[in-house]
């Protein structure tokens, strides 16, 4: 199934680029240089030091346009260099933001109204926001902490880049002219969106955007922010920085308020998926994914379900293109003995199974314990448990519902160390990003047999890869050895980007008993009795696509030389027909290294029958 989303394009990016543009004192604190002349120089166009001095607060209210959907959003700053955002888009979308610039600290209470602190790239963009939305004007007079770079000077523009300390990077384009921002480039996604800048205006002494546009890589409008009304020195409470988590007691009921409740889930594959009730509908089958941050519904399956849909957006996973998807307001997903309430969801369209898929949502609230060799879920009720003394702590960190950790991976003699994402619903074993493949030269390391690249299928389209025998993946004190991992080619989405090193997947997680635990941001991890399991790439050498047609045939492999072609519409294996069954669970009818199955195909208009020697290819 592989949909992951590693955070949703629309509403989480548009939040996250809000909005980019900066200034500082270094004209006055440090050495003449050219980056602070040019620094003095924009804090002069937008009304220079002195009138800056005379903001000690600051409330904006703004109306956010995002396709259909028009909604607020409202900033408070204080001279106490504290920082809070919040907005909220059709009753679907509720957020707060907090943070204090002196400790360097913040927190977000989500949709689901989950309390977090800011982590990750959350916490880079927010800081690089209060830098450059605030900082402009409010106040001149707090020095810029960071890197400034004259990148490019022309006729039309100054263009610097700006990294804020501890933030994530942007680039500006001042006219030259007004010395005034005319767009800001950031590069927190791949590839880069862009803020662009209107309707400029005098108030209080100095000037503002009050108009804002976001645009994606392709020049498209993606989102409008209009200043509607403007507040300053007025009195901020100092509950107003406090951001509280409601009590979930009425948000996770368990039956009986058990201390705990186990559940069976079905494994295809590396994937595992269980059953699923939405407010009071029959059992559905949900995939179990840690790589996805929201809770996703089949698009096809709203009517049939009742639910009701608001505006479209568009998703993005570790695929290079996008998926259509709508927001689905409050709904309840009851699980064996535990319902979970006023969860908000995202419908797309899956194509193929399941009916949804289940991850930040139920991992963020509550400790679980994942055990793939006797295919059950432990979900525990707030109640500590002894940590097993066969087991390892591995640190998390958690960005907006995602774990990350890391991991080591040896190849071709080097030994690289980087931050993945852990991904339940991934079915490979490790998938590197494409900057982090090119950075390292590992595609020096690929097989040729997976040239031209190997597609794997997530949300937002295909991402291509090709794949490497590595010599060890080390997570922690744990230490896989020779698993077959996948290098990434993808130019855009997930799978480029550069800000964590990938993803870790079933094929090394189904090897281990896994307990995530968010509230402590650690993840226990226990060998079990799959760890030994050999790591084979596809021992037959054809890709199926539904249905059940073949769509590549690896050349020199068992395929190829039993005379398998592209095209072949695959009927049955070892006399079983394919009809009743999935593609997962055909792949697993032909595993095992050296065994012969007899595989049944339909070539042009003639039934063949070709029996596949299967050996592994890597």
């Amino acid at each position: 199934m592989n949909r992951n989303e590693i955070w949703y394009i629309g509403i989480a990016v548009i939040l996250s680029v809000l909005v980019f543009a900066a200034t500082s004192n270094n004209a006055y604190k440090y050495p003449f240089s050219p980056e602070n002349v040019i620094m003095q120089k924009w804090a002069e166009a937008l009304g220079g030091f002195e009138a800056s001095t005379r903001i000690d607060s600051l409330h904006l209210k703004k109306v956010v346009t995002l396709g259909e959907f028009k909604d607020t959003l409202e900033q408070w700053y204080s001279a106490k260099e504290v920082y809070r955002e919040s907005w909220s888009i059709a009753d679907v979308v509720n957020e707060s933001i907090v943070f204090d610039r002196v400790s360097g600290q913040g927190w977000i209470l989500d949709s689901n109204e989950q309390l977090q602190p800011l982590q990750g790239e959350t916490l880079k963009e927010t800081i690089t926001g209060f830098y450059f939305d605030s900082f402009w004007h409010f106040p001149m007079s707090l020095s810029f902490q960071g890197k400034v770079q004259v990148l490019e000077k022309n006729e039309e523009s100054t263009i610097i880049s700006l990294a804020p300390h501890n933030g994530s990077t942007v680039v500006v384009y001042l006219d030259s002219k007004t010395n005034r921002p005319q767009k800001v480039q950031n590069s927190s996604y791949e590839p880069t969106w862009t803020t662009v800048y209107h309707n400029w205006r005098q108030v209080k002494g100095l000037w503002w955007p009050y108009q804002k546009t976001l645009i994606d890589q392709s020049g498209e409008a993606v989102a409008n922010f209009q200043i509607v009304s403007m507040e300053a020195n007025i009195k901020l409470q100092d509950d107003l920085f406090q951001l509280s988590e409601p009590s979930h007691e009425s948000r996770i009921v368990f039956r009986d308020n058990a201390e705990s409740t186990k559940i069976h889930l079905t494994r295809v594959g590396n994937q595992l998926f269980l059953q699923v009730r939405v407010n009071e509908s029959e059992l559905l089958l949900f995939g179990l994914d840690s790589g996805s941050a929201t809770t996703y519904i089949d698009s096809r399956q709203i009517d049939n379900l009742g639910l009701n849909t608001q505006g479209s957006l568009k998703v993005r996973g570790y695929g290079e293109g996008f998926s259509n998807a709508a927001f689905i307001g409050d709904i309840a997903l009851t699980l064996p003995d535990l319902t979970l309430h006023n969860i908000k969801a995202i419908a797309i369209d899956f194509q193929s199974m399941p009916v949804g898929l289940l991850g930040g949502d139920l991992f963020s609230q509550l400790r679980t314990t994942l055990d793939y060799e006797n295919e059950t879920l432990i979900i525990h009720n707030g109640v500590s448990i002894d940590k097993d003394s066969n087991s390892i702590e591995l640190p998390l960190m958690i960005d907006r519902n995602l774990a990350y950790a890391n991991a080591r991976v040896t190849l071709g003699g080097k030994s690289i160390e980087g931050k993945f994402i852990i991904d339940t619903g991934a079915g490979f074993s490790l998938l590197l990003n494409t900057p982090f493949v090119e950075s390292h030269k590992l595609l020096d390391y690929a097989s040729a047999v997976t040239e031209p690249a190997f597609s794997v299928q997530g949300v937002g389209g295909k991402s291509a890869s090709q794949i490497a025998r590595a010599k060890e993946v080390s997570l922690g004190e744990i230490k896989f050895e020779d698993p077959i991992i996948y290098l990434s080619r993808d130019q855009a989405g997930g799978a480029a980007s550069s800000k964590f090193a990938g993803f870790i997947g079933g094929e090394l997680l189904r090897r281990l008993t896994l307990t995530f635990d968010y509230e402590n941001q650690t993840l226990e991890l226990k060998p079990n009795g799959n760890f030994h399991d050999p790591f084979y790439y596809d021992l037959g050498g054809m890709v199926l696509e539904n249905p059940f047609r073949v769509s590549r045939v690896l050349t020199g492999s068992p395929a190829d030389k039993a005379g398998i072609k592209k095209g072949d519409l695959i009927l049955s294996v070892d006399q079983h027909p394919v009809y009743d069954t999935t593609i997962d669970e055909l792949y697993l009818r032909y595993s095992g290294s050296n065994n012969i199955h007899a595989v049944e195909v339909l070539q042009g208009r003639e039934r063949k029958v070709f029996h596949l020697s299967l050996q592994p290819l890597i």
